[in-house]
C-alpha cells in the first residue's frame, strides 16, 4: 500500500513545472476543448497531455499532439477514419462492428490522480453497457466512457463514466441522456479526481450544432457531479481504445479526442 501512494505521489511530482501549474489548467476548460479547424495541438500547455483530430492516424501529420511517448493510432478491425460526419475538419473515427477502433499504447504517465477527458461523439445505433472509450491499466484497472439504455426508451441512451479498479466496477456518473435516434453530435466531458483530492467527479454533455466546426449550442443539456472514493492508478495505462471498445456490433463516431492533466473547479 506504502508503494502505491509512493509511486502516485512522484506522479503528482512529476507533472509540477509551470507547463502543468493549476491556473493554466483551470483557464484550459473554459471553452471545454473547442478549437479552431486547422488549429494545431500543443501539449504540455494548459494541461494537455494527449489530444486526437482523428484527420490522420500519425499524429504528426495532423493537429492532435502527444507527450506519453507514443504519436500513432493503430486500427483495429475495421474502423476507419471516415468523411462521411465530424464535428471538426475532414475526418471522424468510424466503428461499426465487433470490436472496432483506434488504439495507442502510452509508455508514459497519463493524468491518473486528476484529469479531464473529453470527446464528441454521434450514435446512430448502439448497443447498451458497452464502451466507446476506455484506457485500460491491466487486467482490473481501466478508465472509460459507457453506453447505458436510458429511462427515455430505445432510442435514448446514458453516457456514463466508469472507473474499474481492483476488478470491480464503479459507475461515476449517470443521468446524461441523449437521443440516439436524432443523428445529433454531442460532446462529453468527464473531469475527476481520486479519493486523495476530494472524491469529486463530473460529466457534462453539450449539443452541437450542425455547422462544422461544431459548437455547443448553448448550455450543458446534462451534467452530473458525484463524490466517490476511488484509488488512484499508478504509471501508465497499456493502452488508450476509442471506438467500439466492447465485442458488439453499434454505430459510432468520434472526433477530437483530448486529455488534460487538471481538472476544472467542480
Amino acid at each position: 500500500m506504502f508503494l502505491r501512494y509512493a509511486i502516485s505521489l512522484i506522479f503528482l511530482l512529476s507533472f509540477s513545472s509551470p507547463c502543468f501549474a493549476d491556473d493554466f489548467v483551470l483557464n484550459s476548460f473554459s471553452t471545454f476543448g473547442d478549437s479552431p479547424a486547422g488549429t494545431e495541438d500543443t501539449c504540455a500547455t494548459d494541461g494537455l497531455v494527449l489530444s486526437w483530430h482523428m484527420e490522420d492516424p500519425d499524429l504528426a501529420n495532423e493537429d492532435g499532439c502527444s507527450v506519453v511517448g507514443d504519436t500513432t493510432w493503430a486500427a483495429f478491425g475495421s474502423a476507419t477514419l471516415s468523411s462521411t460526419d465530424k464535428s471538426e475538419g475532414t475526418y471522424s473515427a468510424y466503428s461499426v462492428a465487433d470490436s472496432d477502433y483506434y488504439i495507442i499504447e502510452p509508455t508514459q504517465n497519463m493524468p491518473i490522480t486528476e484529469g479531464t477527458i473529453i470527446i464528441d461523439i454521434k450514435l446512430t445505433a448502439y448497443a447498451d453497457t458497452k464502451e466507446i472509450f476506455a484506457a485500460q491499466y491491466d487486467a482490473n484497472n481501466r478508465f472509460a466512457f459507457l453506453l447505458v439504455n436510458g429511462s427515455g426508451g430505445g432510442a435514448s441512451v446514458d453516457i456514463r463514466a466508469k472507473y474499474l479498479t481492483g476488478g470491480v466496477a464503479e459507475l461515476i456518473t449517470a443521468d446524461t441522456n441523449i437521443d440516439v435516434s436524432s443523428g445529433k453530435w454531442y460532446r462529453i466531458k468527464w473531469q475527476y479526481k481520486t479519493a486523495e483530492l476530494g472524491n469529486d467527479h463530473k460529466i457534462e454533455v453539450w449539443e452541437l450544432d450542425t455547422s462544422t466546426p461544431r459548437v455547443p449550442t448553448g448550455a450543458a443539456i446534462a451534467t452530473t457531479t458525484e463524490d466517490d472514493d476511488i484509488t488512484v492508478m499508478a504509471g501508465a495505462p497499456t493502452s488508450i481504445k476509442i471506438g467500439t471498445v466492447d465485442a458488439a456490433s453499434y454505430t459510432v463516431w468520434e472526433d477530437m479526442f483530448e486529455w488534460y492533466n487538471g481538472s476544472a473547479d467542480l
